[in-house]
């Protein structure tokens, strides 16, 4: 792609006219992404034993016309759907404060979490049905509304398109952990993960970021959690109310 004029009439001189598009068809097309990872726990600094990870996954695609990160950028910022915002850890700490009950408070922290996944699944319709407008209305080249695209590969029989796929990896185990697929062509986008802490100690995964057209454009990423006990008054109240919980069960 970085290759001027002169320098790519050189690599190519014995290849005629019909070869050279071919190849430049595929240079200017072929997938090529950046991933950032970023992980937290919703209510706590640390990350204990039992807690709800959130991982977010940013995909970058490199290799998109400028225009479709300009529009995705002015849907993200404009639309009121896409405009709210998930609660702050500091919003959360403070509903979670006025509860002293531990049961209770267990139960509204994951009330918050099932709002949470809710909005998020409720920003991910949005997108679909901006793509769906769009199309309509002849714009689905662009952004939110953009078609998949369409993978240079001329001897398949049908039409290609690009797909992605985000795996959670345990490297150890090797064991699948979580999997999305990325639901809309925007030059940028990001899926949240989430899943339980394992126990106490220090775990090492990989998130890969897989393409389902061309070869060599996948991405993995390794990194590690420190994973840390959780603190005895807290395990202390989960018992407890793990306990009422069965009472309960047992009464009904």
């Amino acid at each position: 792609k970085e290759l001027d004029d002169e320098k790519r009439d050189e690599l190519f001189k014995e290849l005629d006219d019909e070869k050279r598009r071919d190849i430049e068809v595929v240079v200017r097309n072929i997938a090529d992404i950046d991933v950032q990872l970023k992980w937290e726990v919703e209510d706590e600094e640390g990350i204990h034993e039992g807690d709800v990870i959130n991982l977010t996954v940013r995909v970058d695609r490199k290799h998109y016309p400028d225009d479709y990160t300009r529009l995705a950028d002015q849907d993200e910022a404009t639309d009121p759907i896409l405009t709210k915002a998930e609660m702050s850890e500091e919003e959360v700490d403070e509903i979670l404060a006025k509860i002293d009950d531990a049961e209770q408070r267990e139960a509204k922290k994951e009330e918050l979490l099932e709002q949470d996944r809710e909005l998020w699944f409720a920003k991910q319709e949005r997108r679909r049905e901006l793509a769906r407008s769009r199309a309509r209305g002849g714009k689905g080249w662009f952004a939110a509304g953009a078609p998949p695209r369409v993978v240079h590969a001329p001897r398949y029989p049908f039409e290609r398109t690009e797909q992605w796929y985000v795996l959670l990896v345990d490297s150890k185990s090797n064991k699948l952990i979580h999997h999305m697929k990325l639901l809309t062509h925007n030059a940028v986008e990001s899926v949240a993960l989430k899943f339980l802490a394992p126990k106490e100690g220090t775990y090492q995964y990989e998130v890969l970021v897989k393409n389902s057209a061309y070869v060599g454009a996948d991405k993995k990423l390794p990194f590690k959690i420190q994973i840390d006990k959780r603190p005895e008054e807290e395990a202390a109240a989960d018992a407890a109310a793990a306990a009422a919980a069965e009472e309960e069960e047992d009464e009904e």
